[in-house]
């Protein structure tokens, strides 16, 4: 627990032979804090200013004003265990920033500053999605109320408001995300972070892959619609590649598809099977590698579009009219090429590869996967799905 004390300096006079009056505070060691009064030997008490001092009164004031500031700011740190690992150099600045008046940041101003260096449009949005969520409840909040209570209340708002576990994992990241930002750039002190206590509760999502006749009602689909099958396929036979990446590709390069993830900004690459480019040229764009690319302005109106679309494939059976999947949206292609590359056996780093997981680490850039691999097993994938 951090003392404080008066001292009274007589290291140095001043000029008018006075010596200054400071606060002590006793952490990991001395911390100077200046009272702005000063006083001759014969004025000071050890304590106070006697009546010899002129307007001793009023100086008198101005000390115990000062220390009992400085005393409930320790004591508010002491209750929140802000400052048991404090530096000395962290802690005088927090003293000095609380005298001064100066306001702690709120979180959303820190959250503004960290979503401002985010390059990926849709990262922007769901923290701005995440930024609403809290300014409607709580919008001057500060890294400091935000203890562990003041998540549990919040992830309860948002559960009265009907959202996921999942969807509220996703906000209670992005505001974990904040405090770590805030802590590496030394906006607050490791000793406010909730989230040693607080855990992030998620649910496993449902696997989202097809039958080999649902895939196969889709391969062979010749009815309205068409062109979405065809795009369901063409993404299978990709590897379940993201809309947003295959829209952006504007041509084949020696025989792949190359981009770059705009999930991850990871830089990937896909050769083009025979089964994918019968696709792609039926389909093809003047300036991008797809028409679809050209008629959207944004890939989200094209996302809205084909897994609308996808809903309403339909086959006969017994002269009656199903639906293939009733829920069916192109995520079923990524799924879908992992659970028949799992039956056949593919080794599961090959098939993490294949789908472009891992993170930017040193060993994913410089250790690169023999990309062979990956080719010889969305073949085995494809010429599985040719014999359904």
């Amino acid at each position: 627990m951090a003392t404080l004390r008066l001292y009274f300096d007589t290291r140095r006079a001043k000029q008018d032979g006075t010596f200054p009056i400071k606060i002590i505070v006793n952490h990991n060691a001395a911390i100077i804090f200046s009272t702005g009064v000063s006083a001759t030997e014969d004025q000071w008490t050890g304590s106070e200013l006697n009546k010899k001092a002129e307007n001793y009164k009023t100086k008198n004031s101005i000390i115990r004003d000062r220390y009992y500031k400085i005393e409930s700011i320790l004591l508010s740190l002491e209750r929140n265990s802000s400052i048991k690992n404090m530096s000395d150099k962290k802690l005088k600045d927090k003293i000095e920033e609380s005298i001064k008046g100066k306001k702690e940041k709120s979180f959303i101003e820190i959250h503004d500053s960290f979503v401002n260096i985010k390059q990926n449009k849709r990262t922007k949005e769901i923290y701005t999605s995440t930024r609403n969520k809290i300014t409607a409840i709580d919008p001057d909040v500060t890294f400091m109320e935000m203890d562990i209570n003041w998540l549990h209340e919040f992830d309860n708002s948002m559960l009265d408001d009907g959202l996921s576990i999942n969807a509220r994992a996703i906000h209670m990241r992005n505001i974990r995300a904040v405090f770590n930002y805030a802590i590496d750039n030394d906006i607050i002190d490791l000793n406010v972070y909730p989230f040693r206590k607080f855990k992030i509760k998620k649910q496993q999502t449902p696997k989202r892959s097809l039958s080999d006749e649902q895939l196969k009602l889709i391969r062979d689909y010749n009815g309205p619609f068409k062109e979405y099958a065809d795009f369901f396929m063409l993404s299978f036979y990709l590897i379940g590649i993201n809309i947003i990446d295959i829209l952006h590709v504007k041509d084949i390069v020696n025989g792949r598809i190359e981009y770059h993830r705009a999930k991850t900004g990871r830089f990937y690459t896909i050769e083009v099977s025979e089964e994918a480019r019968q696709i792609i040229n039926a389909h093809r764009g003047s300036e991008y590698l797809l028409k679809w690319r050209e008629r959207y302005t944004d890939y989200t109106g094209f996302k809205f579009r084909v897994n609308l679309n996808l809903k309403k494939l339909t086959f006969k059976r017994n002269n009656a009219t199903q639906t293939i999947c009733e829920d069916l949206t192109t995520y079923y292609a990524r799924h879908t090429w992992a659970t028949i590359a799992a039956r056949l056996d593919i080794p599961k780093e090959t098939i993490s590869a294949a789908l472009g997981h891992g993170g930017n680490t040193v060993t994913d850039v410089y250790i690169d996967f023999d990309m062979k691999k990956v080719d010889e097993a969305n073949r085995k994938v494809i010429d599985y799905v040719k014999m359904l």
